[in-house]
């Protein structure tokens, strides 16, 4: 038996996970982005020289100055999210999380055990892609490794100052007073895990790894998406599936 068929032992189709790096990160801005940013520099820097050897003004000295620091400000906001983004994926979770999963989980073989803490890297990764957007939780075996991770308060800690520079919460839908937002955060968990897999998130022809897991690993009290969903839909407030959140301001 292969890992994928180890990993889906009911073998429905769709639902396998398949675990995807990509080759560049989600946060990476496209080419045309730069160039119109170095072309509105440019053309500041032409208007700045005029106005400056044109009339006595401060402008032009403050606006030649304000261009180099903001490229200065964007080049190092970047590289800091690409520090944190290869922190989240080198990281080594502590072994606790997956004697916490197994012990609740008993049917579990150690390969999926690792699937689900690479499960729990790929959750942060997608956070820390969506920036200040919450990011619900797909997966019920990836949250019982996060409450897990979250017993060890000053590891956990650490790792959101160094993976995400921000802690990132954890809420209940019980304690939010309407599901909203959760439903919110389940679209954009949906938009990004699809952009991190190449998957067409309005016409996808398999579900995402973190939103295909609980089923392939019989779950009992999973989330189980279906692969026809509403998760695309804008306007919607039921997205179908399961699911629970997590995110800057709120989860699961």
């Amino acid at each position: 038996m292969n890992a994928i068929e180890d990993l889906n032992p009911n073998k429905q189709p769709g639902l396998a996970p398949i675990l995807v790096k990509p080759k560049q990160y989600l946060f990476d801005a496209p080419l045309g982005l730069w160039l119109v940013f170095l072309a509105m520099a440019c053309f500041s820097f032409y208007i700045s020289l005029e106005s400056f050897f044109s009339a006595e003004s401060i402008w032009g000295p403050v606006f030649i100055l304000a261009i180099p620091i903001s490229v200065a400000h964007v080049w190092l906001s970047r590289k800091k999210r690409i520090q944190r983004a290869v922190f989240l994926e080198t990281y080594e979770f502590p072994p606790a999380i997956k004697d916490e999963v197994a012990t609740r989980y008993p049917h579990l073989s150690d390969e999926q055990l690792v699937s689900i803490i690479e499960g729990l890297r790929q959750y942060f990764q997608l956070c820390h892609a969506a920036g200040q957007q919450m990011v619900s939780m797909p997966s019920r075996v990836v949250d019982v490794a996060w409450h897990a991770f979250i017993l060890s308060t000053h590891l956990y800690a650490e790792f959101c100052k160094n993976g995400l520079g921000r802690f990132l919460h954890h809420t209940r839908v019980d304690d939010l007073k309407e599901s909203k937002p959760i439903v919110q955060g389940l679209k954009v968990a949906w938009l990004y895990a699809c952009k991190w897999e190449a998957i067409d998130q309005k016409s996808p022809s398999r579900l995402p790894f973190l939103f295909a897991l609980d089923a392939a690993l019989a779950i009992p009290d999973g989330f189980y998406h279906p692969l026809e969903n509403d998760y695309a839909t804008e306007g919607t407030d039921d997205a179908g599936g399961g699911g629970c959140g997590g995110g800057c301001g709120g989860g699961c």
